[in-house]
């Protein structure tokens, strides 16, 4: 008789320890999803923090790219109005020096091609080379400055004539 109740008195403690085990095991596993929630937490909270960090850097970014367009906007609006007003005032200057160029043109022109005349030559039409603009010249045989032999308008053998001793730019 005296066996029977140490036995159970042994397997009792023995289940009393399983059950002390099983509880420790079972507040491990909770401490530990425990901390892997908080290691979570604090992951997802440096997410944060570095998406903030980078969102400011970014918009400190624009606001300095916003300031250099700026100054370029005001620039360049300062260089157009200074080539503007610089441009209405050099006008004249301009007018004055192509009128120049196309006396020294007309001056070449007229040394290169003595026959030419001019108006100041009497040339019928104020053409160069004594013909009237279009013409071909006086026809061979008499006739009308700047018509044909047979009397007509002139061809296109007078305007070959004149683009010949004009040349194709006019002069």
């Amino acid at each position: 008789m005296s066996d029977a109740p140490s036995q159970r008195s042994v397997a009792s403690s023995a289940r009393r320890q399983q059950n002390a085990e099983l509880a420790v095991a079972e507040e491990r596993s909770r401490a530990t999803a425990q901390a892997a929630a908080a290691a979570a937490r604090a992951a997802r909270l440096a997410a944060a923090e570095l998406a903030a960090a980078r969102a400011e850097v970014e918009a400190a970014e624009a606001e300095d790219a916003a300031r250099a367009a700026e100054v370029e906007v005001e620039t360049l609006r300062g260089s157009l109005s200074g080539s503007i007003a610089g441009d209405t005032t050099a006008d004249g200057d301009l007018e004055g020096l192509a009128r120049e160029r196309a006396r020294q043109r007309t001056a070449r022109w007229a040394a290169a091609h003595p026959h030419g005349g001019g108006p100041e030559a009497g040339a019928p039409g104020g053409g160069p080379g004594g013909r009237a603009p279009g013409g071909g010249g006086g026809a061979p045989g008499g006739g009308a400055p700047g018509w044909g032999a047979r009397g007509g308008a002139p061809g296109y053998h007078g305007l070959q004539a004149v683009v010949r001793d004009v040349g194709p730019g006019g002069g």
